[in-house]
C-alpha cells in the first residue's frame, strides 16, 4: 500500500469517525451503520488485504483505528495503517486447516490429492501429533500448571470428537489468519467434494441408497424412522437411505479417475478466475449442477438439475438440448436420432412439468432415468474436457457453433 493510499484512507476514517462522534458505543454504531462511507471503506480495505485476512478480522482493524481516529490523533492513525499493511505484507503463517467430511470411506494408507487439498483417513498416530502439537502450545500459555493440564484435557476431548482415529479429513493449507484460511478451505473443499459427486457415477453404487458425501456438520439425516403400535404389540423401524463413497486408491480406480477427468477437474478448479478461459468457467457450472443432483433427495429435482446443467452447456429449450447432447456423443445418424428423440422426450415429459408445476407426480421419475441422465452427464463432461484441454474451444458460444455446424454437415 503507497503512503499516499495511507494518507487517502486515513482521510476517509477520520471523516467516519466524525459522524460517529456523538454514537454512545462504537462497537454498536459501526454493527449497525448504514453509513455509506464506512461500507466503502470496509470493501477498500477488503480489496487490499483480503487475501491473508477475513472480512471479520479486517473489520476489527476497522475498529480500533476508528477509535484512534476519535481521540483525534491523525499522525497516529496513520502510523498504525502503515503498521497493520506491514503486518499484512509480512505475513507469512501457515495454517493446516483440518474439515472432517461425512459419506466417504478411505484405507487408512490411502491419501487422495485434488489441487490443494488432500482427502485421508485420520490415523491414531496422526492424531496423537495434533494433540501433542495443541499441548505444547497450551504449555506457552500464562496459566498454571493446573488449569494447562485442564485446558489440554478439554481441548483434546473436543479434538478427538473432531478428529479422533478414523475420521475421514480434509487437509487445506495456506499462509492466511486462522479464519480467513478456515474460509478458503470450506470453499476448496467444497469444489473438491463436488468433483467427488460426479465420480460417483463411474462406479456401481445401484439401488435405492444414495451417496451423500459433504462436510460432517452438513449431514442431514442417513435414515427414515417409523414406530407403530397396536393391541398385538409394536414395531420398531429405522430405514438406512444413504452409503458410503468408497474410495480405494489402487492401480485400477486411479485409472477411472483419469478417465473420466477428475484430475483435469481439480486443475481447472485451482486455477485463479482471471487465469479460467469462459469455456472451463462453463464446465465447472456444469459440473456445480451435476453435483447438486446428487445432493436432491427427491427424484424430479435431481433430473432437474441433471437438465440444468445440460443447459449451461447447450442453452434451454428441449432442441438445444436434444441435438446438443446427440451431436456431441452421437456416433452416425441412428445413434444422433435416438439420442435427441430420448432426452427431448425426458426433457419434455419432466423438466418444464417441474419447473411450472403440472400434473406430472413425482413417482413417475423412475431410477432408470436418472442413471441414464448421468451417463449422459459424465460423457460430456469428458469430451468437454478433451476439447478443453486441446484448446479446440474456449467459450460456450464456440460450443454452441461446433454443435449447429454438425448439424449442417
Amino acid at each position: 500500500m503507497h503512503p499516499q493510499k495511507i494518507k487517502n484512507l486515513a482521510h476517509q476514517i477520520i471523516l467516519i469517525s466524525s459522524q460517529l462522534n456523538n454514537a454512545p458505543s462504537l462497537s454498536s454504531s459501526i454493527q449497525n451503520s448504514q453509513n455509506q462511507d464506512y461500507k466503502k471503506l470496509v470493501l477498500e480495505v477488503e480489496k487490499a488485504w483480503s487475501e491473508k485476512f477475513s472480512g471479520q478480522y479486517i473489520r476489527q482493524i476497522i475498529g480500533d483505528l476508528l477509535r484512534i481516529a476519535l481521540a483525534g490523533d491523525s499522525e497516529k492513525l496513520e502510523e498504525e495503517i502503515a503498521k497493520q499493511n506491514s503486518h499484512f505484507e509480512k505475513y507469512e503463517t501457515l495454517q493446516e486447516v483440518y474439515i472432517p467430511l461425512h459419506g466417504i470411506e478411505i484405507y487408512s494408507s490411502d491419501v487422495l490429492e485434488l489441487g490443494r487439498v488432500k482427502l485421508f483417513q485420520v490415523t491414531q498416530e496422526r492424531f496423537d501429533e495434533l494433540s501433542s502439537s495443541m499441548k505444547n502450545i497450551i504449555k506457552t500459555m500464562a496459566y498454571s500448571d493446573t488449569e494447562k493440564r485442564h485446558i489440554a484435557e478439554e481441548n483434546r476431548n473436543e479434538l478427538e470428537e473432531k478428529l479422533g482415529a478414523g475420521t475421514i479429513c480434509a487437509k487445506f493449507c495456506v499462509v492466511a489468519e486462522p479464519r480467513k484460511a478456515k474460509e478458503l478451505a470450506i470453499i476448496e473443499v467444497t469444489n473438491v467434494l463436488k468433483i467427488l459427486r460426479y465420480s460417483i457415477t463411474a462406479f456401481d453404487y445401484s439401488g435405492s441408497m444414495r451417496i451423500e458425501l459433504g462436510l460432517a456438520d452438513q449431514k442431514s439425516s442417513s435414515g427414515r424412522s417409523a414406530f407403530a403400535i397396536s393391541e398385538q404389540g409394536f414395531w420398531d423401524n429405522r430405514e438406512r437411505l444413504t452409503q458410503s463413497f468408497r474410495i480405494h486408491l489402487n492401480d485400477t480406480e486411479k485409472q477411472k479417475f483419469h478417465e473420466i477427468g477428475l484430475f483435469d477437474l481439480s486443475t481447472i478448479m485451482s486455477k485463479t478466475e482471471n487465469k479460467k478461459t469462459e469455456f472451463e468457467k462453463t464446465l465447472l457450472r456444469f459440473l456445480h449442477w451435476i453435483s447438486d443432483s446428487h445432493e436432491q433427495f427427491e427424484k424430479e429435482n435431481q433430473l432437474l438439475s441433471l437438465f440444468i446443467g445440460l443447459e449451461s452447456l447447450f442453452g434451454s429449450g428441449k432442441n438445444a438440448v436434444g441435438f446438443g447432447v446427440a451431436m456431441i456423443l452421437g456416433k452416425g445418424l441412428q445413434q444422433r436420432l435416438d439420442l435427441k428423440n430420448e432426452i427431448s422426450r425426458l426433457y419434455t415429459k419432466f423438466r418444464n412439468p417441474t419447473v411450472h408445476g403440472s400434473e406430472s407426480r413425482v413417482d413417475e421419475v423412475s431410477e432408470s432415468n436418472i442413471i441414464y441422465l448421468r451417463e449422459i452427464t459424465m460423457k460430456l463432461m469428458i469430451h468437454m474436457l478433451y476439447l478443453a484441454k486441446e484448446k479446440k474451444i474456449s467459450s460456450r458460444s464456440e460450443l454452441q457453433k461446433l454443435v449447429e455446424e454438425m448439424q449442417l454437415s
